[in-house]
């Protein structure tokens, strides 16, 4: 068994995947400080204003406009938490390509036949325990991870009516209709 948490903090690789997230994590959130800075300036401003200056039709546009950039805010927020997931599991993936067959020669070299996770076993024997073997074979083998922020597919455009689908593009063939569902076999 190994413990994968482990490989991943002690190993060279593991490292430098970590710094590398890190570093898209802290860029992310320096793009998001000045879209913050402006929220909470504009509702400190808002919150200062009499009501009387609230209940005013300036005032209610101010908060309208503020609610809109509170929103547009929360959406842009939530698509770079998305990015950020995405980088992450991308990341992830690149680790895991690059144990495996490091994982493949420890198992080779220690007459191992299985390989399971150390978070997926309730209790081992110390001596099965290959993270260190895999750690040392792992920096001998590999020592950065491809590391790169992912980025999204722009929203797909609404359908012109709801409930409506999108028309098939020129030349494209129509879908056939979803098929009625097969009969169960019936009990001899």
């Amino acid at each position: 068994c190994y413990d994968l948490a482990s490989l991943v903090q002690n190993s060279l690789a593991g490292q430098d995947m970590t710094n590398k997230l890190t570093a898209i994590r802290d860029q992310i959130n320096r793009e998001l400080e000045p879209d913050q800075r402006q929220l909470e300036a504009e509702l400190r401003a808002i919150l200062a204003s009499s009501v009387q200056d609230s209940q005013s039709a300036a005032g209610r546009q101010r908060q309208e406009a503020f609610h809109r950039l509170n929103a547009e805010f929360q959406q842009k927020q939530e698509r770079l938490s998305q990015v950020m997931q995405l980088t992450e599991r991308n990341a992830f993936d690149a680790f895991n390509k690059a144990v495996a067959p490091v994982l493949q020669q420890t198992l080779v070299a220690r007459n191992g036949l299985i390989a399971i996770s150390a978070n997926q076993v309730e209790a081992f024997i110390p001596g099965v325990d290959m993270t260190g073997d895999l750690i040392t074979r792992l920096n001998a083998t590999t020592k950065t991870i491809n590391v790169v922020r992912a980025t999204l597919q722009a929203p797909a455009a609404a359908p012109a009516a709801p409930g409506a689908a999108p028309a098939p593009a020129a030349g494209a063939h129509l879908p056939r209709p979803p098929a009625s569902p097969a009969a169960a076999p019936k009990r001899p």
